[in-house]
């Protein structure tokens, strides 16, 4: 299940995101509490603010027990996507990013025009 991130989803998705393995693969090193509650603040807010891109992010939810097994996000430029994801390591093999991304994608289309 996709749902809206927020800034209450900071401590969820730092359990997630603070795991030095999983950025062995994304990049980067895990951010701090504070700094992922300001990077989703900004994120949330959908985009620069300058009318040429938005920003979608979402949680991704597991079905059965509801828990956050990860991220989807799409940056929109005019009629173009680029859809990005982040699956816990726990959770990773499991299919969950496939259903997120074609669920993102879905999405995006029924928007129309991208």
């Amino acid at each position: 299940m996709l749902e809206p991130l927020l800034p209450s989803h900071a401590d969820v998705i730092f359990g997630i995101l603070d795991d030095p393995g999983l950025h062995t693969f994304i990049g980067g090193e895990p951010r701090t509490r504070d700094e992922l509650a300001r990077w989703i603040a900004a994120v949330a807010a959908g985009g620069p603010g300058d009318g040429g891109e938005r920003w979608c992010n979402w949680v991704v939810r597991r079905r059965d027990d509801d828990e956050v097994v990860g991220t989807v996000q799409a940056t929109i430029v005019g009629d173009e996507a680029s859809i990005a994801w982040v699956t816990g390591s726990a959770f990773q093999g499991s299919g969950f990013a496939k259903e997120a991304a074609a669920a993102m994608a879905e999405w995006l289309r029924s928007q129309g025009g991208v």
